[in-house]
């Protein structure tokens, strides 16, 4: 009987190691997404992030940066308490929370050629360019072509094969 439980502990526990958070998941999506997006010549090589509001996913970000000089881009990632100072952010994440913050931003994004990320359902959508979704218990995005031209940023058709394009 021992046997039996010990077995299935190291089952669960080595099932609990191999899953991830959502904020790990989103960092890495989050992260492969940035190699396949270009902000046109106003953008220099570094890329910021900026996080609203959300320290577990600046953690998880850094945690993946920590180390790795991603030949692609050099990245820095802020965590914000407010969408007041995105100046110089190139990338800017909205959890579910702050996805209120879209109708606020969605001029100055288009200004200043931020890609905005969401992970929020809106039959109106006015500033993200790239929304997450789940469908069927999988998790998807989705890229609004027209948000992102006003935005001035290129998405690659690579990038496009994946995502659901409204």
């Amino acid at each position: 009987m021992f046997r039996y439980f010990l077995i299935f502990f190291l089952f669960f526990i080595s099932q609990k190691a191999n899953s991830q958070s959502k904020d790990q998941v989103y960092a890495g999506i989050i992260l492969h997404i940035i190699k396949y997006v270009e902000w046109g010549e106003s953008k220099n090589k570094l890329v910021k992030i900026g996080v609203v509001n959300d320290a577990k996913l600046v953690q998880s970000l850094n945690k993946i940066l920590l180390g790795k000089n991603l030949q692609f881009k050099n990245i820095e990632v802020n965590k914000l308490d407010d969408v007041n100072s995105i100046d110089d952010i190139s990338v800017l994440f909205l959890e579910k929370k702050s996805a209120k913050l879209c109708s606020k931003i969605s001029n100055l994004a288009s200004d200043k050629n931020i890609l905005v990320i969401t992970e929020m359902k809106s039959p109106s959508v006015v500033c993200p360019s790239i929304n997450f979704t789940e469908e069927q218990g999988k998790l998807k995005f989705e890229i609004y072509m027209a948000v992102a031209e006003k935005c001035g940023l290129m998405i690659s058709e690579q990038l496009k094969k994946y995502a659901i394009i409204k």
